[in-house]
């Protein structure tokens, strides 16, 4: 992961860092019925982070990170809440009509 997110920003400048989004999708949880917890989410949240402040300074801190893997409306809310992501990659739940409009309601 860590070498993943050098080579994807080894071009990067600091000053657009605030710009740039990081979408993180666990493997294990691609088509799975369960998401990762927020605690891990987040934990993953501050090694990313850590790893772009390492490269590019304290601009790193200010990358937007948005979380995909098994979201609906029964854990959306508390992954941006608690898993410190500011969004989210809708997958399974954006195909149903009625399954991504409770996710909306639920974030509202």
């Amino acid at each position: 992961m860590k070498e993943q997110i050098k080579t994807g920003l080894q071009d990067a400048a600091p000053a657009n860092l605030s710009r740039t989004l990081i979408a993180y999708e666990p493997v294990w949880a691609i088509g799975a019925e369960k998401p990762m917890s927020t605690r891990q989410m987040h934990e993953m949240a501050i090694f990313i982070r850590k790893t772009i402040v390492e490269m590019k300074g304290e601009k790193g801190m200010k990358i937007k990170i948005l979380y995909g893997g098994s979201i609906d409306d029964t854990n959306a809310r508390e992954m941006i809440e608690e898993g410190d992501v500011q969004g989210l990659l809708v997958g399974r739940a954006s195909t149903d009509a009625e399954k991504f409009s409770a996710l909306i309601k639920s974030l509202a």
